[in-house]
């Protein structure tokens, strides 16, 4: 019962912070295997865009760099979250490249900084 409450307030703090756009979580750590390609997914739907577009767009949010060497490309994806987990948010930089209101890691960075809520970003 206190896990459902506790639960509950954590999705209103998030829904409030602007952190929920639709029904997406979109502010998730890219903390494992699923978590990479549910990022993905996320990115792609709400972009629009495929899903090779999305998984770039990710990576140049992960690795701060707008050109994916195949160095990179080849990594596996074990590598890609052991990198996402010291960069903040990833997704929403990602859905800003892949979206193309950002052109670079920096642009998309300075937009999410100069916001209170993601969700807004999204929106534009």
């Amino acid at each position: 019962m206190v896990k459902v409450a506790l639960c509950a307030v954590s999705t209103g703090v998030n829904i409030l912070i602007g952190r929920v756009y639709g029904n997406v979580m979109i502010n998730l750590t890219v903390a494992n295997d699923k978590l990479f390609y549910r990022s993905t997914e996320i990115i792609s739907q709400l972009s629009k865009s495929s899903v090779d577009v999305s998984r770039a767009a990710l990576l140049s949010a992960i690795y701060g760099t707008e050109t994916l060497t195949d160095e990179i490309d080849r990594k596996p994806v074990s590598e890609h979250v052991l990198a996402a987990l010291h960069v903040k948010m990833v997704v929403p930089t990602a859905i800003l490249l892949a979206t193309k209101q950002a052109k670079t890691v920096a642009e998309a960075k300075l937009l999410i900084q100069s916001t209170t809520s993601i969700r807004l970003l999204m929106q534009c």
